[in-house]
């Protein structure tokens, strides 16, 4: 039994030959890199930053895992950083084929504060007229009340309260 094939019909076997080809040869091309970022403790570290080549970049999440896609084999220099640990860099040679790994620790920064003090001078604001001094304008007794009490509660001190005013 001999079986013809037409001209129209090869076309579409060539077609779907190279397609399936050519999708398998691009699968094998770009991959996936996966890892996990943890401190020296062993604790993994939400949120940091990762990034090779600064091209590709992306988070690690609350368990310090993270995912880069389109990943294609070759050597490619990597970043990681967070805030509150010291920035690590490096060249890494991957495969593409989705087995790629990247774990790094990160190193916690020794955070010091210095002592800071404040100083703060009060001055008077009021205006003369002749030789008595008060304050302008003058303020209702319930807006003094008010002041009274938020400054009494910043000093811890008893409220103390005019009630007469003078001008």
């Amino acid at each position: 039994m001999i079986i013809q094939v037409s001209g129209y019909q090869k076309s579409v076997c060539v077609f779907l030959f190279l397609f399936l080809f050519c999708s398998y040869a691009v699968a094998q091309t770009a991959g996936k890199l996966t890892g996990v970022i943890t401190d020296t403790k062993g604790n993994a570290v939400e949120t940091a930053s990762v990034s090779l080549n600064n091209s590709l970049v992306t988070l690690s999440d609350e368990q310090g895992r993270f995912t880069l896609m389109g990943i294609k084999s070759g050597e490619y220099d990597y970043r990681v950083s967070c805030l509150g640990y010291e920035e690590v860099r490096g060249k890494a040679a991957f495969k593409g084929d989705g087995t790629d790994r990247l774990d790094v620790k990160l190193k916690p920064l020794a955070l010091t504060l210095h002592e800071v003090t404040v100083t703060a001078r009060q001055q008077k604001h009021g205006l003369k007229i002749g030789n008595r001094a008060g304050r302008y304008p003058p303020y209702p007794a319930q807006e003094r009340c008010r002041y009274a009490s938020v400054i009494a509660r910043c000093t811890n001190r008893k409220p103390v309260i005019e009630q007469s005013w003078t001008g």
